[in-house]
């Protein structure tokens, strides 16, 4: 699922394209050149073994046609993580290496 594309949008964009900034001054190259792409996964086939055994190799497009106008909700976020996409961690979340908090109450 896309985001609605608005100022909230662009302050996470803002984020990434910072992030991407300092990793580079700090030698960490990036082999990655895609676009920042904030998106929504709702479930992902790979993480589920038993539907591949039953058949199920995509979802099909009427599922994904169904939700393109629902409204989800608005969801608030605190901190960012840098997280190790290859392995999961002892709660099936990536690993962690880094949490960053954004504010200084993270109570608000």
């Amino acid at each position: 699922m896309n985001p609605v594309q608005d100022a909230h949008l662009d302050v996470l964009a803002r984020i990434a394209e910072i992030c991407r900034e300092t990793y580079e001054k700090n030698g960490i190259m990036s082999a990655d050149v895609r676009k920042f792409n904030p998106h929504l996964t709702l479930f992902k086939l790979s993480k589920a073994p038993y539907l591949y055994r039953k058949g199920v190799r995509k979802i099909e497009q009427c599922w994904d046609s169904k939700y393109n106008d629902h409204h989800f909700g608005i969801e608030n976020f605190r901190s960012i993580h840098l997280c190790n996409m290859l392995n999961e961690g002892h709660d099936g979340y990536y690993e962690i290496f880094h949490e960053e908090h954004l504010f200084n109450n993270d109570q608000d």
